[in-house]
């Protein structure tokens, strides 16, 4: 499981741009998060570090709504399957 509370106050708004031979993440200040060399697949990979807050927020919003399920549901069986996913 992925502890995503070690990722408390990212920044967001990620976006990544060519500069001549890499790619750079940018965040909303303006600061370069991350470089990618370019190659075949840098523009895929830039992407993908550029969606992380997108992804964790994803996996935050999914978390919780399984964790309402398992309040919901009157099987311990489904809610002990249910937790697993969460945990």
């Amino acid at each position: 499981m992925i502890d995503t509370d070690k990722y408390k106050g990212h920044s967001t708004g990620w976006k990544h741009k060519i500069n001549h031979s890499t790619y750079s993440i940018i965040n909303d200040d303006g600061q370069k998060v991350a470089s990618v060399p370019c190659y075949e697949e840098c523009n895929k990979d830039s992407q993908l570090i550029a969606d992380a807050p997108l992804l964790l927020a994803e996996i935050k919003r999914l978390r919780e709504g399984i964790a309402g399920l398992v309040s919901s549901f009157n099987s311990q069986t489904v809610k002990n399957q249910l937790k697993e996913l969460i945990e």
